[in-house]
């Protein structure tokens, strides 16, 4: 599985790349709600999934390994239909959209885009950093949970992720330490119930409670 994106307050979507299916999956026991074949004509390899504020699922796919032809299309999560947006010609890893509307995307070199999600222009590159040096992450994971910040993992399938948090308007990285999980490849956000937390559980709120498949699966670890 690759990609994980909040459909609702209880469930997820996530894409198997070896298959081209797309999962409805419930987030409470980890079953699967449905699922549907996309239309792929030649090989597709997800490489992000983001739900805009109107309920529009947009993915990232690459449909040559050896040219990165990257394009955003639309999914039709009822039949499987995709619909061309645009080329974007970026090695882009990751997606997602703030709480603003504003379509983010993570590459392979720790750069942040935003991307014009009826278009797929491109515009507004940020390098990541921390210290006044450049970040190289490949940004396989991201997310925005509703605080004003981006979260990401930089994954390999042998190695133990590590959480990112990003500045969105000046790329000031911040390392918040290991997820404790090999070959990360999914981070999503998802509505919660509106309640006044308590002193010292808002941070925790908009990031824990965002961030399903780190903290599910270290409760496991």
């Amino acid at each position: 599985m690759a990609c994980l994106v909040g459909a609702s307050q209880n469930a997820a979507y996530t894409i198997d790349r070896n298959t081209d299916i797309l999962y409805t999956i419930n987030l409470v026991d980890a079953s699967t709600i449905a699922s549907v074949q996309l239309d792929s004509i030649m090989e597709i390899n997800g490489r992000g999934l983001a739900v805009s504020q109107a309920g529009i699922l947009y993915g990232i796919f690459n449909f040559d390994k050896l040219l990165d032809t990257f394009e955003l299309r639309t999914i039709d999560v009822q039949t499987g239909k995709t619909n061309l947006i645009g080329s974007l010609g970026v090695s882009f890893e990751s997606m997602t959209f703030s709480s603003s509307g504003i379509l983010y995307g993570g590459d392979n070199a720790g750069h942040i885009y935003q991307i014009d999600p009826q278009s797929g222009t491109i515009s507004n590159s940020l390098q990541c950093y921390a210290l006044g040096q450049p970040l190289y992450l490949d940004i396989d994971s991201l997310a925005f949970p509703y605080d004003g910040y981006l979260y990401a993992a930089d994954s390999e399938a042998v190695t133990v992720a590590d959480l990112y948090q990003i500045n969105p308007s000046s790329g000031l990285t911040t390392n918040l330490g290991s997820t404790g999980v090999k070959g990360l490849n999914g981070l999503t956000t998802v509505p919660e119930p509106a309640v006044i937390p308590a002193p010292g559980a808002i941070v925790l709120g908009s990031i824990g409670v965002g961030l399903v498949t780190w903290l599910r699966r270290r409760r496991t670890i």
